[in-house]
């Protein structure tokens, strides 16, 4: 995986969507894999490659980087000798993976996948990306006249909302494996915390 994670490096320059994601969805779907007794192999790369196509997008391309990145890890793939059979399992997991597009993955490598991505905006490095994010696109932290959308619409327009809108919803009873679920039980409650006194330090209560 050395060589792959050389390869893939030159893919990621936003920081919030950066290879330091990359690194750690890796980390935590290894220990979920080891757990759930997945085949490690296909979930190292998985993780490694799933965001691939990630900063086309976000410098404004039409594309959605899931099914991008799932079209762009075959060759990738090919070059570092997987199978046919794991590359076409591995560009699946790619392609379900996202919050948004709400598909259900159907192998463990694509539950995995998704539960240790979606770990990751939770907790303090989701606070910490969605703070990253917010500056990036220059939204405010918060503004209690902007009001949370009903629907997730792949923006929104404060950083506090954003939380409201699709962090809030991403509940520990929505994760593929027991091993995830157990881990987001306590990010979910740090997070939801981390809101409330947000709120009540931004009005002076604390």
């Amino acid at each position: 995986m050395k060589e792959l994670k050389k390869d893939i490096k030159e893919y990621f320059t936003h920081r919030s969507h950066g290879f330091d994601h990359v690194m750690r969805v890796y980390r935590v779907a290894v220990k979920i894999a080891e757990k759930e007794k997945a085949d490690l192999k296909l979930v190292k790369a998985a993780a490694l490659l799933h965001d691939i196509a990630r900063t086309g997008e976000l410098n404004g391309k039409d594309v959605c980087h899931a099914e991008k990145g799932a079209e762009m890890c075959i060759p990738i793939l090919k070059k570092h000798n997987f199978k046919d059979d794991e590359i076409k399992i591995i560009s699946d997991a790619i392609k379900t993976h996202r919050y948004k597009n709400q598909l259900k993955p159907v192998s463990k490598t694509g539950k995995i996948l998704q539960d240790a991505d979606r770990l990751d905006v939770l907790g303090t490095m989701g606070i910490a990306r969605i703070f990253s994010r917010s500056g990036e696109l220059n939204l405010p932290f918060y503004d209690p006249n902007q009001k949370p959308a009903e629907e997730y619409e792949s923006r929104a327009n404060t950083a506090i909302n954003h939380f409201y809108e699709k962090i809030l919803k991403i509940t520990p009873d929505t994760f593929h494996t027991e091993t995830a679920k157990k881990i987001a039980k306590s990010r979910y409650k740090y997070t939801k915390e981390f809101i409330q006194r947000f709120l009540k330090e931004w009005e002076g209560d604390i």
